[in-house]
């Protein structure tokens, strides 16, 4: 009896109380820690698959753009007037003097 009060007076002791306090507060912020990892872990995977789906939207309509872009200057340059040939040939030059 005598050790069974002495553990009763043990554990009601201030010591004990701070002991199961800090117990409790350690194991509180093991637990936000592995919510917290969790929840950031989940975050990232779904802002890495937003992200890549964004940037295949975009790469998409830039490769859109960059086929419509060259049918049109190949249209333009297949239906512009032929130059003319006499435009074309090499005449005096102005910069030289007659000598």
């Amino acid at each position: 009896q005598a050790a069974n009060g002495l553990w009763r007076a043990a554990a009601g002791s201030a010591l004990a109380r701070t002991a199961t306090g800090l117990a409790g507060q350690v194991a509180d912020r093991a637990l936000a820690l592995a919510v917290e990892t969790v929840v950031r872990e989940l975050m990232r995977e779904a802002l890495k698959a937003a992200l890549k789906e964004s940037l295949r939207g975009l790469m998409s309509d830039v490769a859109r753009d960059m086929v419509v872009e060259s049918l049109r200057t190949g249209w333009a340059a297949a239906t512009r007037p032929a130059p003319d040939p006499e435009a074309s040939r090499p005449g005096p030059d102005p910069n030289l003097r007659d000598r």
